[in-house]
């Protein structure tokens, strides 16, 4: 049986009892029951315990003296005890005496009856306490069900007076118990703050619960969990307070939650990180960052759009986790190196190094360029050229092996001085010695040239008066296989053939470093 009494606004009491049966005593154990305390009651304060211990004894004696026995009576020593949950001992005793009797001698009958016997009966009891207000060894008895706390009882019972006697005594013992709890009628709030991300607890968050007279707030300790306690029942708005750098996801806005009469647990918070989306706006030519250019970020629920910073930098912030594209806004003069929109699947961490490339569009200069063939070449006799340029006198064994060459435009006179390098060639002859196998390389230094034609010039005998067998060819392809028709030889007997390689190379213009042509 409980019985709830209300103290006063906030502290209240509970009382459960438990009764033991009478039963008869030379010893016995039994258990009282009882409730824990509910700790959604409120906060518990103080714990009293109380027991009784309650007897009778009921007897006759027969005095089988042979003298009168003046002044007998019954006795009976009861005592018990309980045992707290914490160790604790309660110790009861009760003490029974009849009423003193005068006796006569012996009858000769032991039938309890005359005026040699007597009957007679007591009954007593007492009762005994404790109380915490302890914190710890209050909280012992706080949880859900029930308890046992053991009661051991013991009783001896005898006839007091002289003479010799003959009895027969029964002993009754029982016991009553409560247990009053004393709490304040207050309640707690709490919940947990989670990490949308990772589903890890996220320590350092203040938690504020407010109500139209109070607020109150709390940290979230390293699980993530706040606690707000000591709230009387009704209403309350509980909101968190929002770092940079984040959003909340659930709920939308704060909770309210309504106290009646027990704890809210669960009041969560998930909140998301937002991350960063970066990059650079780059000049192929220089290396050096772009400033100004236009960057545009879009998703599905819209675009924005920001300048490159004096670095070339450019970053938006405040992302969450998603699908993306930043694409760059070409200018006048420029071309694209790298695409012009980049595709970026935002996760849980920042996105970095998404970078843009671009190089000045420039007027492009042409100029007739020659192999000098790395110095070895000759520069061709003027009167059997109207143009500058190279030729050089390979054995037909190296050719074979395959001659590389620098290629110059630009070098009037053969001087290198007046020109510039806008690539590379390659010609070897084949095993048979009638194929020729050509590569050119037309990038400049910068990557700013393009190829506009080409031509090899290759002769057994000379150049110039053309003697012998001569081959002057015409193409545009970086790559090709050129059939002689027929064996290239050494016909001067000297182990050398005539090659030349010239053409027309058109590279971008401008007046600084940043291009071959300035």
């Amino acid at each position: 049986m409980a019985i709830l009494i209300t103290s006063s606004m906030a502290v209240q009491t509970v009382t459960y009892t438990s009764e033991l049966p009478p039963e008869t005593v030379g010893t016995w154990t039994k258990y009282h029951t009882l409730p824990y305390f509910d700790q959604n009651l409120g906060n518990l304060i103080a714990v009293d315990f109380t027991a009784s211990l309650n007897a009778t004894v009921d007897g006759a004696a027969e005095n089988k003296a042979p003298s009168p026995v003046n002044g007998a009576y019954i006795a009976a020593d009861a005592d018990m005890y309980v045992d707290m949950i914490n160790g604790d001992r309660l110790s009861l005793v009760v003490n029974l005496e009849t009423a003193p009797t005068d006796l006569t001698a012996y009858d000769g009958s032991v039938d309890y009856q005359g005026t040699s016997a007597f009957s007679a009966s007591d009954a007593d009891d007492t009762q005994g306490a404790i109380s915490y207000t302890d914190p710890i060894t209050v909280a012992d008895y706080i949880g859900i069900g029930t308890f046992d706390l053991e009661a051991v009882a013991t009783a001896a019972s005898y006839v007091v007076g002289g003479g010799n006697f003959a009895s027969m005594i029964t002993t009754y013992a029982w016991s009553n118990a409560s247990i009053t709890y004393t709490y304040d009628d207050l309640h707690c709030l709490s919940g947990y703050k989670i990490d949308n991300c990772t589903g890890q607890p996220l320590s350092g968050w203040t938690i504020t619960v407010n109500n139209s007279t109070d607020t109150w707030s709390n940290d979230t300790d390293a699980d993530g969990f706040w606690e707000i306690c000591n709230l009387e029942d009704g209403t309350y708005t509980v909101c968190e307070v929002l770092k940079p750098g984040w959003t909340q996801i659930a709920p939308d806005s704060c909770h309210t939650a309504t106290l009646d009469g027990a704890n809210i647990t669960d009041i969560n918070f998930t909140n998301q990180a937002l991350y960063c989306i970066s990059g650079y706006k780059i000049n192929s030519s220089s290396g050096a960052g772009l400033h100004g250019w236009n960057i545009t970020l879009t998703n599905a629920s819209g675009s924005v759009m920001k300048q490159t910073g004096p670095d070339g930098r450019y970053e938006f912030c405040n992302l969450l986790p998603g699908g993306y594209s930043v694409c760059e806004e070409l200018k006048d003069g420029w071309k694209n190196i790298t695409p012009t929109c980049i595709s970026v699947p935002l996760g849980c961490n920042d996105s970095n190094d998404n970078n843009f490339t671009n190089v000045p569009g420039r007027e492009k200069a042409c100029n007739t360029f020659w192999a000098n063939w790395n110095g070895e070449g000759t520069c061709l006799i003027p009167d059997c050229s109207s143009n500058w340029g190279w030729y050089l006198k390979p054995s037909i064994a190296d050719l074979k092996a395959g001659i590389s060459s620098d290629i110059w435009a630009g070098a009037a006179d053969c001087s290198l001085k007046k020109g510039y390098n806008v690539g590379t060639v390659t010609v070897r002859l084949d095993s048979t010695g009638r194929i020729v196998i050509l590569h050119l390389d037309i990038t400049g230094v910068n990557d700013d040239c393009d190829m506009d034609g080409w031509h090899l010039w290759i002769s057994d005998s000379s150049l110039c008066p053309h003697k012998g067998f001569s081959k002057w060819i015409k193409g545009t392809a970086e790559d090709i296989q050129i059939d002689l028709k027929k064996e290239l030889k050494d016909q001067n007997g000297d182990g050398s053939v005539f090659l030349a390689v010239h053409g027309v190379a058109c590279c971008d213009k401008c007046g600084t470093e940043e291009c071959t042509f300035h």
